[in-house]
């Protein structure tokens, strides 16, 4: 992997594609650098320290700014852990959070190159290991619900939405960071407000 002191000057300029590799989920993954920063991406979108980091960023400033616990979190789609990073640097430092990824090259990747400090990292299907924290009676103060494949996230059923309500602690909060046309996230609203989840949508976010 090329990870020279001019290649990081030549960042600025231009993106430069250090690594590339195939995910387990059929989709290719790169190690980008960008103005002097390494980034996770897949084929055509951002997993990690780019714009999504921008965009988590905000997200969870809108937690903290409406009282939430960052005590104990769950993240289903770590990626890189940007979520992760953020927690700990602007929120707390001691915070407990279990990251989850489906596809074992990220899990991989993010252990070699990016934020893993203080984050137990679970191999796993994101719906199966709501299953088991469910069974188990394991409550978060935060959930970020992060399921992307390149460009694509779910089309959430009642129950999944349903499951991600059952395993948070009382005046516990949740992220779904997710791409719908205008009816899909009609749908989703309509399945959150069935479900007697208290919501506020962030149509559209501004990055530089």
């Amino acid at each position: 992997m090329e990870s020279t002191r001019f290649a990081k000057f030549r960042s600025y300029l231009w993106p430069i594609v250090l690594y590339r590799t195939q995910g387990n989920l059929n989709h290719g993954l790169e190690l980008t650098l960008y103005r002097g920063k390494l980034l996770l991406d897949a084929d055509r979108v951002n997993y990690s320290f780019g714009t999504l980091h921008k965009v988590m960023k905000g997200a969870l400033n809108r937690v903290h700014s409406n009282g939430g616990d960052f005590s104990r979190v769950l993240i289903l789609g770590y990626g890189g852990g940007s979520a992760a990073k953020i927690i700990h640097e602007d929120y707390s430092n001691d915070a407990e959070i279990v990251g989850v990824d489906a596809d074992e090259k990220v899990i991989e990747l993010a252990s070699k190159h990016f934020y893993t400090r203080g984050v137990k990292l679970v191999h796993s299907d994101a719906f199966d290991y709501v299953n088991q924290a469910r069974k188990n009676g394991w409550k978060y103060s935060l959930l970020i619900v992060d399921l992307f494949v390149n460009e694509l996230s779910p089309n959430y059923s009642l129950a999944q939405l349903e499951s991600f309500k059952s395993i948070l602690s009382p005046n516990g909060k949740m992220i779904i960071n997710t791409m719908l046309d205008d009816q899909e996230f009609r749908d989703l609203e309509l399945k959150l407000q069935e479900l007697n989840i208290k919501y506020e949508s962030w149509i559209k976010v501004e990055v530089s």
